[in-house]
């Protein structure tokens, strides 16, 4: 048995939070998809409460196609239902797989055939599908009869940063740790370079440098500069700080890490137009201020073709002076 979880509206940063919260509960661990990820059911409870807290849609099943198509139709978020198999799901979650490119014509198209569900639908054979769907057949046949077994590879976490501080006796003021917190948090934002954090976690450490207590934050916006890291540092570390609270050492650690986004600018800078020029200009020089003033493009005599007038006189007022 395998469970399939389903968490695709959601930041990415949410998501790599759901990755570390299985990764807890169990090593085995596979997302081939955003939002979509497949793992062993070594802590089941653990994995209870981690749908919970993330309200994702789940489900178990023995094989991943099958887990994958009951989640889809999970009319309720944050509980894991159990299921042999996905015959009687109906046909039109499969609009939902947008790898498949099936769209609602072809569910209607399926049901009008009598194929409304996955169960009938699998009895099909891959030629009848070919002459409904094309191209798009074959992988709509490979997914609906996919034999692969409910084994799964050991997951790999990607790089995070994590930098502790103990302290000599155990500790409850606000003062020592903020500054222990403060020199984590400067050298967690050395190690940065580049990157950005996209998730800040503090921790409070016992005497065997295991975690009592943690607090964490999903960054809106990835975290680079020692200032902002330190501004939410504090906050997570105020949280923790209780008068029962027993402090023997403190942990930091950055998560989501991304490479920052790189921005356009401009090699040049804008030129200014001659409006925009007067109009600088006007308050200091607007009395002995000039500008060319064309009278007639087509004529060959150069005192008819233009002449130099104060700025903002204009040809139909010096022509209703000499009238």
């Amino acid at each position: 048995m395998l469970l399939c979880l389903l968490l695709s509206d959601a930041p990415d940063a949410a998501i790599d939070a759901l990755l570390d919260s299985v990764h807890a509960c169990t090593p085995l661990l596979l997302m081939p998809a955003r939002g979509r990820i497949y793992c062993g059911v070594d802590d089941l409870q653990g994995l209870h409460a981690v749908v919970r807290r993330f309200k994702c849609r789940a489900a178990m099943a023995p094989r991943r196609t099958d887990a994958l198509l009951r989640a889809c139709t999970a009319e309720i978020a944050g509980r894991i239902d159990v299921f042999d198999n996905a015959e009687e799901v109906p046909s039109r979650v499969l609009t939902q797989l947008t790898e498949l490119g099936i769209n609602d014509d072809d569910a209607e198209r399926l049901r009008l055939f009598g194929l409304d569900t996955i169960g009938r639908l699998r009895t099909v054979q891959e030629r009848h599908l070919g002459l409904q769907f094309g191209a798009r057949a074959a992988m709509l046949y490979r997914f609906l009869h996919d034999a692969s077994d409910a084994s799964l590879p050991l997951y790999v976490p990607p790089p995070q940063i994590h930098v502790t501080e103990r302290f000599d006796d155990g500790g409850r003021e606000p003062g020592l740790i903020l500054d222990a917190a403060r020199r984590c948090c400067q050298r967690a934002a050395s190690e940065l370079g580049t990157r950005q954090a996209w998730r800040i976690e503090v921790s409070v450490l016992d005497a065997n440098d295991a975690i009592t207590d943690v607090r964490s934050r999903i960054l809106r916006q990835g975290a680079q500069l020692v200032r902002i890291l330190w501004t939410h540092v504090q906050t997570l570390c105020r949280m923790l700080l209780r008068p029962d609270q027993l402090w023997c050492g403190i942990g930091l650690r950055l998560a989501s890490l991304r490479q920052a986004e790189t921005q356009q600018i401009d090699l040049f800078a804008p030129r200014v137009s001659p409006a925009e020029l007067h109009e600088l200009l006007r308050p200091r020089y607007g009395d002995v201020m000039k500008q060319v003033q064309i009278l007639d493009p087509w004529t060959l005599m150069p005192d008819r073709h233009a002449r130099i007038v104060p700025v903002g006189r204009s040809i139909s007022s010096d022509q209703g002076a000499e009238r």
